[in-house]
């Protein structure tokens, strides 16, 4: 797969840039090594009704952050680094067990610093739907990054993967 540029050893994903050599066992700024870690998938029903839909948004919180809000709501998760080490395989599993269960879209939570693997994840799950029914049914990624810039990762992923838009909480799949 082509990343154009993005790197996760010296470690570039997010603007902060810290050069970690996260694939070294160094750890970023955002406090991740270079594997992903999920601290919560789940239906989140509570999001705008407008993008939740009725069962709710396929809601993935990665662990780890870069911004280190004084304000944040998921300290334990962000800055504490809570949750369980995933390939992306599983990954991708876990996006699709988020559809089968009705999800309207899949909504990642803080993926900024995660974003290599995934894209990796988006793909295999949407491969499988090329091989048989049942693969990851959305499209495009809207970026909606907390305040990590527009379109940062906009142009930098291949292989199909489309990033649009920008906000604020995380990135979310679907519409058309």
């Amino acid at each position: 797969m082509q990343w154009k540029g993005l790197s996760i050893s010296p470690c570039n994903l997010c603007p902060r840039e810290c050069l970690a050599h996260r694939a070294e066992g160094q750890r970023g700024f955002c406090q991740a090594d270079d594997g992903i870690r999920v601290a919560r998938a789940a239906l989140h029903p509570w999001e705008e009704p407008c993008i939740s839909g009725p069962k709710g948004s396929g809601t993935v919180f990665f662990a780890g952050c870069n911004l280190r809000c004084v304000y944040c709501q998921n300290y334990e998760i962000a800055a504490g680094g809570k949750g369980k080490a995933v390939t992306a395989k599983q990954l991708a599993d876990i996006f699709l067990n988020l559809q089968a269960k009705g999800a309207a879209n899949i909504n990642l939570v803080t993926p900024d610093h995660y974003v290599t693997g995934v894209a990796e994840a988006v793909l295999l799950s949407q491969r499988q739907r090329a091989c048989a029914a049942g693969g990851l049914q959305w499209q495009r990624l809207r970026e909606a990054g907390n305040d990590q810039g527009a379109g940062r990762h906009r142009g930098h992923l291949s292989d199909g993967l489309q990033v649009y838009g920008s906000g604020v909480g995380g990135w979310i799949f679907g519409g058309s």
